[in-house]
């Protein structure tokens, strides 16, 4: 099996990659609602980061050549720390406290908004045409209509899915912001600098936050807990390096939309959420914005 996979492009290796990811994302939610019982949102997201980065040193042991630091330049220092602001102690913390509030399908749907895609089309990294912005514009009036709590107050949108919405733009920056590295560090590497990084900024913003950690509330349970949220952390950042290194942010976004699939199976049989009608319709108008897009690209 190993054979034929390396015998794979390196295109479809990272479409691979981001197909896995979508399964990520679409059962992240389940950890975090777990980990929300027993934490504050800064403190999960760095115990999962420091197991994480344990494990990004075990890992990665073989890819990371530490004298490499010494060469790089300040572009790649900059993104390095843009991109892990951006992802641990903007987003993450957005989302999770977005992801508690707001149905797994829900989050799922606005998830789905190809803001890296959007970006990608704004900042001339792929050509910009009317059926692309178009077709953007869809997916954003889907989102309205799956957010929107009262059809008849059209700014009634539910503080959880507005929370997710915010976390997307600085998601998608981590996204497509990966091209612009420079060929000097490979995946594996950027990874562990992100996980590091991550990890003393957030302990240290929730430290200054005065969020005290009791490791005597921790129980086997929750340790089991936190250790598969830090093997889900440290595949969500590879993975996105390595998907997004290697196709396009818009056909890259659009595989992240399986996520909407995912995430409404594992709401319904975790947590039996069924959408309702309104629900429906802004999800399938999100749906059919992806796969139009895939037409567009393909």
């Amino acid at each position: 099996m190993f054979d034929k996979l390396s015998d794979l492009s390196e295109k479809t290796k990272g479409a691979l990659a981001l197909v896995i990811l979508a399964v990520i994302y679409g059962g992240v939610g389940l950890i975090t609602r777990y980990l929300n019982l027993h934490f504050p949102i800064l403190q999960q997201i760095y115990l999962r980061l420091f197991i994480a980065m344990l494990l990004g040193f075990i890992l990665f042991r073989k890819k990371i050549h530490p004298g490499k630091l010494f060469k790089m330049s300040v572009k790649d220092w900059f993104l390095i720390l843009s991109r892990t602001i951006a992802t641990f102690l903007l987003a993450s913390p957005l989302w999770v406290a977005g992801a508690n509030m707001a149905k797994l399908a829900n989050v799922g749907f606005i998830d789905a908004l190809p803001l890296t895609a959007a970006f990608s089309l704004v900042l001339g990294l792929e050509k910009l045409t009317v059926k692309k912005v178009l077709l953007i514009l869809l997916s954003f009036l889907g989102v309205l209509i799956l957010s929107v709590r009262d059809l008849g107050n059209l700014i009634s949108i539910g503080m959880g899915e507005f929370l997710i919405l915010i976390s997307g733009f600085f998601f998608a920056y981590r996204n497509f912001s990966r091209r612009w590295h420079s060929g000097l560090l490979n995946d594996a590497e950027i990874t562990q600098l992100m996980l590091v990084a991550g990890f003393i900024l957030v302990f240290i913003t929730s430290a200054f936050m005065g969020e005290k950690l009791t490791l005597f509330d921790i129980n086997w349970a929750i340790l089991f807990i936190l250790v598969i949220g830090g093997v889900i952390m440290i595949a969500n950042i590879f993975l996105t390096n390595y998907g997004f290194h290697r196709v396009s942010p818009v056909f890259g976004n659009n595989i992240l939309n399986m996520e909407v699939v995912f995430a409404f199976l594992f709401g319904y049989f975790f947590y039996g959420e069924v959408m309702n009608i309104q629900e429906l319709l802004g999800g399938i108008l999100i749906v059919v914005s992806v796969v139009k897009m895939n037409q567009l690209k393909n």
